[in-house]
């Protein structure tokens, strides 16, 4: 299962998805935090496509698409047949005119909002996040750059964090993405997040702390994005543990299902070191507590 959410605004569309796989035949089992996926990916620069349910379906109809064409109707029309032959569902968006479709069973919906996965951590999604507990934990959080409806945004995008620190929705959790089409293309934003005062909620699907405190109980957490547009790949990078998770396409155009593991680098010398082991440039984003 999974959880994604697209929303049209006036100026945009915004999608948000976690990045956990969790096989049907493994229910019980926890997942492995680096056997996840990227949900959403760019078939052209104006197409954004995310998908839940089975992620080798998924990948089959983003062939099929590559080989025929990423004009509105193919795309759509594709989709339809792949969810009419599976339980997988796809969310559609197209930045120009703003235009977002639901596809499930055969049938595509054009939607000013629409969720797919699942509906426990959807209701989570609505509820958005809980007050703090009384240790007086905070976070703050920067998205960038030049993005509009911000506030927006950064709402979205609070209320999808508030899902995956939910251990008790086992199929949502891990990373996330956010993908936006301000300006009739469609881009992956930096989003840094500083922690205050408070012990890791980002945990690893065993419950283990994905990144270490420091004695004030201070976390910094940001996602990169690589240099070349257009490239639906992601670098989640813990600086203070000197840690990366990097996710990347295994073919042009698919999900970014492969994921390698970087200890001991930050920075530029960590961007020095992606580039070396998997030939993707990142751009450095880097946020320091005040």
């Amino acid at each position: 299962m999974t959880l994604v959410v697209g929303k049209v605004t006036p100026h945009q569309i915004i999608m948000l998805a976690d990045t956990r796989i969790q096989s049907p035949r493994q229910e019980r089992a926890l997942p492995d935090i680096k056997s996840g996926s990227l949900k959403i990916t760019f078939v052209a620069s104006n197409v954004a496509i995310a998908f839940t349910g089975d992620p080798d379906i998924a990948r089959a109809a983003i062939a099929d698409i590559r080989g025929h064409s990423t004009g509105f109707q193919a795309v759509i029309s594709i989709l339809q047949d792949s969810s009419r032959e599976s339980d997988n569902e796809y969310l559609v968006g197209f930045a120009g005119p703003r235009r977002l479709f639901h596809i499930r069973e055969g049938r595509a919906n054009e939607r000013r909002a629409a969720f797919i996965g699942d509906s426990a951590g959807f209701e989570r999604f609505q509820s958005g996040p809980r007050a703090a507990s009384g240790d007086g934990a905070a976070q703050a959080t920067i998205i960038g750059p030049d993005v509009r409806d911000q506030a927006l945004v950064i709402d979205q995008l609070a209320r999808l964090q508030s899902v995956l620190e939910d251990r008790t929705i086992l199929s949502v959790g891990d990373f996330f993405t956010v993908a936006l089409s301000d300006g009739g293309t469609f881009r992956f934003p930096f989003v840094a997040t500083m922690f205050f005062d408070a012990e890791s909620r980002l945990m690893a699907p065993d419950g283990s702390a994905i990144l270490s405190s420091t004695g004030e109980k201070r976390h910094r957490f940001t996602t990169w994005y690589p240099r070349k547009k257009g490239s639906a790949s992601s670098a989640f990078v813990f600086p203070d543990a000197k840690r990366a998770f990097v996710f990347y396409q295994a073919e042009p155009l698919g999900f970014a299902n492969q994921c390698e593991m970087f200890d001991g680098f930050v920075g530029d010398q960590l961007a020095d070191e992606i580039e070396r082991r998997i030939g993707i440039r990142f751009e450095v984003f880097e946020i320091r507590h005040p």
